[in-house]
């Protein structure tokens, strides 16, 4: 009993310290689109959702129902390694698309450090294709998902209680 014990502790432990890189490509402007990738040991890709984005979805602000917990978000987000970020950017005049392009160079390397930001002078209107690449541990994710269940669960728990009886 021991072993088995001590087997599933110790698979506990790798896959705790599992390396997942999580990849996002998107495209804004004619033809915009959005790739995801997830991928363990540092190889993302191996499965992709490809899927056509509009402008006008991406503004109705359709997020989450109720309040997202931000404490885990924040957990996540420090122990989150950006790994590579590279920006394509025109913003149909070459004037503004250098101005652009040098406030992203100027705030960006410093919160990420392998930043590339690319001008694109010669496309007639605006649009941007944008890659990043993070880095997390599994475990933090899980850690981060097991926090955000752990208050929604008592987000719904307390409306509950505290609620009018629809009976009455």
């Amino acid at each position: 009993m021991v072993v088995y014990f001590a087997a599933a502790l110790t698979a506990g432990f790798y896959l705790f310290h599992l390396p997942v890189r999580g990849a996002a490509e998107i495209w804004l402007g004619p033809g915009s689109r959005l790739r995801l990738g997830v991928g363990a040991f540092g190889r993302a890709g191996i499965w992709t959702l490809e899927r056509p984005l509009s402008l006008a979805n991406l503004s109705k602000g359709r997020g989450l129902k109720g309040k997202l917990p931000v404490k885990a978000l924040k957990y996540l987000g420090r122990r989150t390694r950006i790994a590579r970020l590279q920006v394509a950017l025109s913003a149909g005049d070459a004037c503004a698309t250098a101005l652009v392009c040098a406030v992203l160079a100027a705030l960006l390397p410093p919160l990420v450090p392998r930043t590339r930001i690319a001008p694109v002078f010669d496309a007639p209107d605006w649009n941007l294709h944008a890659l990043c690449i993070a880095d997390a541990l599994l475990g933090h994710i899980m850690v981060a998902a097991l926090w955000c269940a752990a208050s929604m669960t008592a987000g719904r728990l307390w409306a509950w209680i505290n609620g009018r009886l629809k009976a009455s």
